[in-house]
């Protein structure tokens, strides 16, 4: 169906988004299908769920990157304070792994 755009799954799975942010395209396909009867492909409903997450969550890059100014805040406002942010490089990208403070 043309009609179902990536605004228009974003619109339609946004709840169930609230209810459980972990939740897989494949199933939100399912849910789409079997509530509204519409068959859409993955590639279109991952779009969907991306542009849903960005509303809800913000952008993981622009997070990513004001984690690096909080670290220095922190550091700065409490130097007693020991700040790591874990990250790895994959293909030349950098993946978040975790964030310690103590």
């Amino acid at each position: 169906m043309k009609a179902a755009t990536k605004f228009w799954i974003c619109a339609k799975i946004k709840e169930w988004l609230v209810e459980d942010s972990t939740i897989v395209p494949t199933e939100l396909k399912r849910r789409i299908k079997e509530q509204y009867k519409v068959s859409i492909s993955y590639k279109r409903e991952y779009d969907g769920k991306l542009l849903a997450v960005d509303k809800f969550f913000g952008n993981w890059k622009q997070s990513f990157d004001k984690l690096y100014k909080f670290k220095a805040q922190i550091e700065q406002t409490s130097p007693d304070s020991f700040v790591v942010i874990d990250h790895h490089t994959i293909e030349g990208k950098i993946r978040f792994n975790r964030f310690f403070l103590q």
